[in-house]
């Protein structure tokens, strides 16, 4: 399966860089991104270039993006759009899952003084 090789720090669109491949399928890869308009990690779903230029597969990813689009549920992730650059098509959605904060710092209880 041939790929785009998108790293950690490619940009796929403007505002929108990679974060982490996170797998694929014959037809798609699926990245984790961050978005800098909406301040968000979210997922991308972006044709391989063996089918970037197959419009049925652009029509299907657009189908997709759109059904996904129609649902509202706490269990399915948020559609937030579909972008085309001459190189890649996407279709962007929020993330549930993505890289933890767990070192980051926490506030802590102020302690009592014993006076």
């Amino acid at each position: 399966m041939r790929t785009w090789g998108l790293a950690e720090g490619d940009e796929i669109a403007p505002g929108r860089t990679v974060l982490a491949p996170l797998g694929g399928g014959t037809r798609y890869e699926v990245l984790l991104v961050w978005d800098e308009e909406r301040f968000a990690i979210m997922v991308a779903k972006v044709l391989r270039p063996s089918v970037a230029n197959d419009e049925r597969a652009r029509e299907e990813l657009q189908r997709e993006a759109e059904a996904l689009a129609a649902l509202s549920h706490p269990v399915i992730l948020r559609a937030f759009d579909s972008a085309g650059t001459a190189r890649i098509r996407t279709s962007s959605s929020s993330t549930s899952r993505g890289p933890r904060c767990g070192g980051c710092s926490r506030p802590r209880r102020a302690s009592r003084s014993s006076s």
